[in-house]
């Protein structure tokens, strides 16, 4: 039980939680059909490719944002390495956002 407490009481945990809810509350409340679902789609395939790149390139691209993808691997139950830090997720978002927007 004590995993579930530390899980649930991160502040990072609490926050994804809350912007997930408030992410599916908003896709209902505004849902247009084919539109939303093609969106939640290409959402998807996006993530996917996110995923693969950071698998595949980002050891030659940034080693040093890698390592930190490494010790997730190597420690999923630890809270500290579940999330990369700040200035790791600015760097990525800095991409991801505008591919996104597009």
């Amino acid at each position: 039980m004590s995993h579930y407490r530390e899980f649930y009481t991160s502040p990072v945990i609490r926050f994804i939680a809350v912007m997930s809810l408030l992410d599916a509350l908003l896709t209902c409340l505004h849902f247009d059909g084919y539109v939303t679902i093609l969106a939640l789609f290409f959402g998807a395939l996006v993530y996917a490719f996110a995923e693969y790149v950071v698998h595949r390139y980002l050891p030659k691209l940034v080693p040093a944002l890698y390592w930190r993808h490494v010790e997730h691997h190597k420690h999923p139950q630890e809270l500290k390495y579940l999330f990369s830090p700040v200035y790791h997720d600015v760097l990525i978002y800095s991409a991801y956002i505008p591919l996104v927007w597009l």
